[in-house]
């Protein structure tokens, strides 16, 4: 899903990008958020930190987020070549959109599963502030999957979140490799 292969065309860290690239050039003509994608917007008061400001810096609350009616209005106004572009961009949003939303549902399951394994309670900071850094890595770092098992930054997030609240007792890796065998099975 993440590689970076010439042979599967454009893969999705090549959309990813585009997305990024594409908001960044024009936010201010047509004044559509891109990327992020709504369901990595920020929604707890933890995540507010990294929300964009105006010009005088009071928060923009609210991005416009690609949905059919945007789109809509700008295929109105512009010729055939860009209506077609626009189409297709907004058809791969869409897609994006989904597989973030899967990655982040499943991101959580697995986050709580594995802290069950280890006996620390789904109401535990730990939980909330290490899906929080999962959160912030897909939406600011995106890059850092790129080649590699979403998995991977899931239990990162893990021990270093466990090691900054100081847990006790001890979360150690070798302690959250053991229960991720345990919750995923050997046959990884």
């Amino acid at each position: 899903l993440w590689a970076r292969d010439h042979k599967f065309g454009s893969s999705l860290p090549d959309r990813l990008q585009d997305f990024q690239e594409h908001t960044e050039k024009h936010q201010e003509d047509e004044g559509i958020t891109w990327w992020p994608v709504q369901s990595l917007h920020p929604i707890l008061p933890e995540e507010i930190m990294d929300l964009p400001t105006d010009e005088d810096g009071s928060l923009v609350l609210s991005p416009k987020f690609p949905c059919t009616s945007l789109i809509a209005s700008a295929i109105e106004e512009s010729d055939e070549a860009y209506q077609a572009a626009m189409a297709r961009r907004f058809a791969d949003y869409k897609c994006v959109s989904r597989i973030i939303e899967k990655i982040l549902r499943r991101s959580y399951q697995r986050i709580a599963a594995l802290c069950a394994n280890q006996d620390i309670p789904s109401a535990s900071p730990l939980v909330k502030h290490a899906w929080l850094a999962f959160r912030y890595i897909m939406r600011n770092h995106i890059y850092l999957f790129y080649d590699r098992h979403v998995d991977h930054w899931i239990l990162c997030c893990l021990y270093g979140v466990a090691k900054q609240l100081g847990m006790e007792p001890e979360v150690k890796f070798s302690k959250i490799i053991e229960a991720y065998v345990s919750v995923r099975g050997p046959d990884l």
